[in-house]
């Protein structure tokens, strides 16, 4: 086999395959294109995608992978035109024979069968368990304890791999049923049987964009960087420490494809920093797709101390003025999955690989285990006793041969019954497809997307909420779970769907805010009536769009005569909606705050804490000195962040900073250093600690 001098990163994102196709010489890699086509005319305007949550954190470790069922598939013996997907296959859509002749197309076009082949897989087949690390710490250890941990799922086939965290613990990774994306490239070499492809690895969208950092950029040990990554199917964040992730955090948003999509990030952002005490970020890297000037400078504008940039791969752009910086953010995976294939050894990159071992024994010729070395030898000896029986097949094929041209000129003398039955043939394979159609339309398929875009719209319609996690539980349940900011919410989802069943609701605060987190279960809907209700839903939909013109011509018109009407309504409502209007005043002066508009949020502050009795007052106390410092009042700040300390313990580490600080700006560095070191002392294993640190080393200790 001649040695391979190109490879290509293959990325699947909704309907959209992307290539990053390189030549390579002597381990040196030149960008040859980038490029891509959309597989599926279907529109997913209001899709989002779902995750598992990923890693809590990855590290170097020997990659391992192995097939569970000793009925597993063959990859060459795949039928070329039945559908082989069962009823325990992955929600996910196939492709079908038009989509894979585009597709086949599409890869002749650029030539792939001449490289290597890297690709991603479907995160949503993927799941992680973080347990302790086996006592003997070799790979078939590993494997057998990944074994029993996985067990209760009972799966029919999987691939295992997993990441050392530390020297006690591991993250187990299985990837469960096949890979739809390697299915169809494996597919489309029976258009081409003398062509072979050649693969090199498969990865997750998540490992390729932190061998994105990793590879390319220097960063601190004790660095804390965030990857926002924008794509057309799902959009994400990555928060690293170093070089190695701790939290991955999906989102679930009215559409990635949205202009506000940066805000719905760095929102998330801000709630999972509150919930989990993340440090300030040091580094936010955006890719994916339209990471335009506009969106960085609008992160820039909520950041001013953080250093934004574009994902891109610096040791590989060169020159070349045929992409532009915006072009190599969009095609970042596919490039760091065809770097992965090309140097599977790089200590930088992290190792896991997905592609399965029967796959790989295929492409080398020259790797035999032990079963093949077997195999071999037979055939060998059936070669050497055989010769006889070769001779005598061959006489009998001459003499199958004369038969064939007898009956073939039989058929000739029929031809027309030979093109009536093409005829037929045509028809029947004009139902089988109609079929097929019909098929797809009653499978689970149309029943997440019928659950995905109403999960979406609810989401969208009600105030504050997240969905965290959706996953099958059964053929005949579902669960839901996430958090929002009002109780009543609650109530609003578990209406979505029938057979709801709410399992979990507790109570969290999270810097002043009460935050629900919940758990509902549901039964699947009808596959059958999902198609229709998708068509009501349209309806509806445009339904109440004309009501809404409607109701606005005929409110400009009856103005005049409710103005005196509502005048007294509301002096009679005033006074009975004070109390109420007193508590939505401290979510408008910490929003005012967040807004940088410090000079309003100490007016609102101030109002609440004259008029309300509950525990906030404590809360808004603090932010009132916040509002002070950033207003350059040091000395009325440090009064009040002196009163937190006396009597506010859950804000006591907060205090005790902003109090160094202020002593800082007025140039009483002694007194500085004994609020930071109170804070070592009380505090020694917050976040705060570590900032109060790096302080005392600038100010110089004693």
């Amino acid at each position: 086999m001649d040695k391979i001098k190109k490879t290509v990163g293959i990325y699947q994102d909704g309907n959209v395959i992307k290539l990053a196709t390189f030549s390579v010489e002597k381990d040196v890699i030149t960008l040859l294109n980038l490029n891509k086509t959309e597989i599926s005319k279907k529109e997913k305007d209001d899709e989002n995608a779902f995750d598992n949550d990923f890693l809590s954190g990855l590290g170097f470790g020997d990659e391992t992978k192995e097939e569970k069922s000793p009925n597993d598939f063959s990859w060459d013996d795949t039928p070329k035109e039945e559908n082989n997907s069962d009823e325990d296959s992955p929600e996910i859509e196939q492709i079908d024979v038009t989509e894979l002749e585009n597709l086949k197309s599409f890869f002749e076009e650029n030539e792939v069968h001449e490289g290597k082949i890297s690709l991603n897989l479907d995160i949503s087949n993927v799941s992680y368990k973080t347990i302790p690390a086996p006592v003997k710490k070799s790979k078939k250890a590993i494997i057998k304890e990944l074994y029993s941990v996985f067990n209760e799922e009972n799966s029919k086939s999987a691939i295992y791999s997993y990441y050392p965290l530390n020297e006690d613990e591991i993250v187990g990774i299985k990837h469960e049923d096949k890979m739809f994306l390697l299915e169809n490239i494996l597919s489309i070499s029976q258009f081409h049987p003398k062509r072979k492809f050649n693969f090199g690895k498969i990865q997750t969208d998540e490992v390729a964009l932190l061998n994105a950092v990793r590879w390319n950029y220097e960063i601190r040990d004790d660095e804390i960087s965030a990857i926002f990554y924008v794509g057309i199917d799902y959009s994400r964040i990555i928060i690293m420490k170093g070089y190695n992730s701790f939290q991955i955090l999906p989102i679930v948003n009215e559409t990635t494809k949205s202009p506000e999509i940066i805000n719905t990030l760095y929102s998330r952002l801000l709630l999972e920093k509150s919930h989990h005490e993340i440090p300030n970020l040091d580094h936010i890297f955006l890719c994916g797709e339209d990471i335009t000037t506009e969106r960085i400078e609008t992160l820039r504008a909520v950041e001013p101390e953080c250093k934004i940039e574009r994902l891109l791969p610096l040791r590989i752009m060169d020159n070349d003025v045929r992409y532009n910086p915006e072009n190599y953010t969009a095609y970042i995976i596919p490039i760091m999955l065809a770097i992965a294939g090309v140097y599977p050894k790089d200590p930088t990159l992290l190792p896991v690989d997905f592609l399965p071992k029967k796959l790989l024994e295929q492409q080398n010729i020259f790797s035999l285990n032990f079963p093949g070395f077997v195999v071999l030898v037979i055939i060998l000896l059936t070669g050497l006793f055989g010769i006889n029986e070769y001779f005598q097949l061959n006489n009998i094929n001459r003499h199958t041969q004369m038969e064939i041209m007898n009956i073939k000129r039989k058929i000739d003398t029929k031809k027309t019954i030979v093109d009536s039955i093409a005829l037929l043939e045509n028809k029947i394979s004009q139902i089988k497809t109609n079929m097929k159609q019909v098929s797809e339309i009653v499978t689970d398929q149309n029943q997440w997307h019928y659950i995905l875009k109403k999960m979406s719209n609810t989401v969208g319609e009600n105030s504050v909420s997240w969905i965290t996690n959706l996953h099958k539980l059964s053929t005949n349940n579902f669960v839901v779970q996430g958090q929002t900011t009002l109780r009543s919410n609650v109530i609003k989802f578990s209406k979505m769907f029938p057979n709801s069943k709410i399992e979990k609701l507790h109570e969290n605060e999270i810097e002043g805010y009460t935050v629900w987190n919940f758990e509902i279960t549901f039964g699947m809907p009808d596959p059958i009536k999902t198609k229709r209700a998708d068509a009501l839903f349209e309806k509806k939909l445009s339904h109440k769009s004309k009501v809404k013109i409607y109701t606005k011509t005929e409110s400009v018109t009856s103005t005049k005569i409710k103005s005196t009407t509502s005048k007294k309504v509301e002096n009679i409502k005033s006074k009975s909606n004070k109390l109420k209007n007193i508590e939505d005043l401290y979510d408008k002066a910490l929003a005012d705050y967040r807004n940088q508009k410090y000079d309003v949020a100490l007016s609102e502050f101030t109002e609440y804490m004259n008029n309300s009795k509950t525990d906030k007052i404590i809360n808004a106390k603090y932010f009132t000195g916040e509002c002070l410092y950033q207003l350059t009042e040091y000395e009325k700040a440090l009064n009040v962040f002196s009163r937190v300390i006396e009597i506010n313990k859950r804000k006591l580490p907060d205090a005790l900073l902003m109090s160094a600080n202020c002593e800082i700006k007025l140039n009483n560095f002694v007194a500085a250093k004994e609020f930071l070191n109170q804070l070592l002392k009380q505090y020694p294993t917050s976040v705060l600690a570590e900032i109060a640190t790096k302080k005392l080393q600038r100010l110089g200790t004693d």
